[in-house]
């Protein structure tokens, strides 16, 4: 790695700018988000009947000769009201009125807090890519199932007495993030190119090896035990006491 720093260099900013390029897009507008955070508002919508059913502890008896009009179980609703809410046709309501085409509704039936209880009660949340917008979304989708069912209502040539009315329990709550950013791919992106830029250096230094220069071999003396004495030459004289 230090002898190839800099395409190590080279590979970690390659990475970092890939990844960069990955959570965020350059338009002539500036910088954005590729995938923004969605953000969710629910309201809470009661069906209920003219007379106000849920309030009476009795219900009165039909006239004397008169069988009177059969109670409808509302809570029995709850689904199909989700359905609708959760339609095209409630789709296209809120962006004729002008909802943006990333806000969005969904439904469901509102959850007891008592097990087996069943309420009349139908959760709508909004979710957009804002705080706002989601609160809005909300607002949006609430007008376009009341304008829905009043219309479906008025087409069956039901009595304005006998329908089924929608009444807000609970506005719009505090917009949450329920969708956060995510930062996987940027991350994922990064490793992977700082990865294979060390690999490619590791590649380049075994197939260049660098050359060393090496010491020289210190000089072999031989051992006392094997060495040979100097021969007498044949002219010497040979001293005697």
């Amino acid at each position: 790695m230090r002898r190839f720093w800099p395409l190590v260099a080279i590979g970690v900013i390659l990475g970092a700018g890939l990844a960069f390029l990955s959570l965020v897009r350059v338009t002539s507008h500036g910088l954005s988000y590729r995938k923004p955070v969605v953000w969710q508002s629910q309201a809470m919508i009661l069906l209920t009947q003219p007379g106000a059913p849920e309030f009476r502890g009795v219900i009165p008896a039909p006239a004397p000769g008169s069988s009177g009009p059969t109670p409808v179980n509302l809570t029995g609703f709850t689904d199909q009201y989700s359905l609708y809410a959760n339609g095209d046709a409630v789709r296209r309501l809120m962006h004729d009125e002008g909802a943006p085409a990333t806000w969005s509704i969904t439904a469901a039936p509102a959850l007891p807090t008592i097990p087996g209880a069943t309420y009349p009660v139908i959760a709508l949340s909004g979710h957009a890519d804002s705080a706002n917008g989601a609160v809005s979304a909300v607002q949006y989708g609430k007008r376009a199932l009341v304008e829905y069912v009043k219309r479906q209502a008025q087409a069956a040539k039901i009595p304005t007495d006998q329908r089924i009315d929608l009444q807000t329990v609970q506005s719009a709550t505090a917009p949450v993030v329920v969708v956060p950013r995510k930062k996987t791919l940027p991350i994922v992106v990064f490793l992977a190119v700082v990865v294979a830029t060390l690999g490619l250096a590791f590649i380049l230094e075994n197939l260049r090896p660098r050359v060393r220069a090496v010491a020289p071999a210190a000089a072999t003396f031989l051992d006392h035990g094997d060495s040979a004495e100097p021969a007498v030459g044949a002219g010497s004289k040979k001293h005697t006491a």
